[in-house]
């Protein structure tokens, strides 16, 4: 069974998050939105579910410090992403 995983530019990331770009940018310098992967020499994208994870963390009300943890959790989970995929 496989799940689409859609990695978006950094202007829809904003838009999702409901910042501009530069706030994208410095949010995910403090650790509170996913950072961008680098997919290629001049491409960089950020997997939508993760940024669906980080806006409802936010709608339940959790601090800067809870989403900092989420964050960091997800970007833990992105090196095993694949090992779960092929299992």
């Amino acid at each position: 069974m496989t799940t689409e995983i859609r990695l978006l530019r950094v202007n829809a990331a904003a838009d999702i998050t409901g910042t501009s770009v530069s706030e994208y940018y410095s949010r995910a310098a403090r650790g509170l939105v996913p950072p961008l992967l680098k997919i290629g020499v001049k491409a960089s994208r950020v997997p939508s579910y993760e940024l669906d994870i980080v806006n409802k963390a936010r709608i339940a009300g959790r601090s800067d410090a809870q989403i900092r943890e989420i964050v960091r959790g997800l970007v833990k989970a992105r090196e095993h992403l694949l090992d779960d995929a092929v299992q």
